[in-house]
C-alpha cells in the first residue's frame, strides 16, 4: 500500500482517482491537493507489462477551520482541598485540546512562561488544576 511504488516490484507509475472508483484514473506525478473536509484518496498501481493491482483506499480528512471559542469559563478555589477547578462549556466537536495559561491579570500573554497546563479533548469539562 505504498503510494509512491518504492517496493521495487517493477512498478511503472500509481494512479488514483478521488472520491470515486467510476471516473478516470489520473498518473500520480506529483503531490495530490486535497481539500477540506473528508475525501476517499482511491489508488493503484501498474507495473511495467501493464497489470493493474487491486484499489487501495485511504480515507482523509482535512480541516484547516479554527475551533470554535471556548465560552462560560468560571474557576473556584477549595481552601479546604487546597485546589482549583476551572469549568467552561467547548460546543465544537474537533476540539482536540485546550491551553491553559496563568496571568497575573486578564491580560494573558501566551508565552512558554506563562503556559500552565493542557486538557486533552477526553476531559474538557471540570478540569481541576
Amino acid at each position: 500500500n505504498n503510494p509512491n511504488g518504492n517496493d521495487n516490484y517493477n512498478v511503472d507509475y500509481i494512479q488514483y482517482q478521488l472520491n470515486s472508483t467510476a471516473g478516470t484514473w489520473t498518473k500520480y506525478t506529483s503531490t495530490v491537493e486535497i481539500n477540506e473536509g473528508t475525501t476517499k484518496f482511491y489508488y493503484q498501481s501498474v507495473d511495467k507489462a501493464g497489470n493493474i493491482s487491486a484499489i487501495g483506499l485511504k480515507n482523509i480528512s482535512v480541516d484547516i477551520s479554527a475551533p470554535n471559542a471556548v465560552e462560560n469559563v468560571g474557576a473556584s478555589f477549595s481552601s479546604i482541598l487546597t485546589e482549583t477547578s476551572i469549568y467552561w462549556e467547548a460546543k465544537d466537536d474537533d476540539i482536540d485540546f485546550i491551553k491553559i495559561y496563568k496571568s497575573e491579570n486578564s491580560n494573558v500573554d501566551q508565552s512558554s512562561s506563562n503556559f500552565f497546563i493542557m486538557v486533552d479533548k477526553n476531559r474538557l469539562n471540570g478540569q481541576k488544576v
